[in-house]
């Protein structure tokens, strides 16, 4: 059941309702607060909603839990380019 938020997040997320699919993410981060998968998703959304200095933060939160995932470095080279941060996204880019 924990992780019911996070699927249903994901079924909005994929028919591009964005609204419900960050209320989702945002749910599932109140059970799983330190899972970088949600951290990962929650940002995405947020950056494919224009909100990229939140996104940036959950993406780089989810960073500091799984360094290891090159997925979440291009998922945060991608918001910081798409905030206008060029030089910033480049180092995301090469990890």
């Amino acid at each position: 059941f924990i992780e019911i938020p996070f699927y249903l997040g994901n079924c909005y997320y994929d028919q591009d309702k964005l609204d419900e699919a960050i209320g989702c993410f945002r749910a599932s981060l109140q059970i799983q607060s330190h899972d970088p998968e949600v951290l990962m998703y929650l940002g995405t959304a947020l950056a494919d909603q224009g909100k990229f200095e939140e996104a940036i933060a959950y993406l780089e939160d989810a960073i500091k839990i799984e360094s290891k995932d090159p997925e979440l470095y291009l998922r945060l080279g991608n918001a910081l380019m798409d905030a206008g941060k060029f030089k910033e996204s480049i180092d995301p880019y090469l990890e």
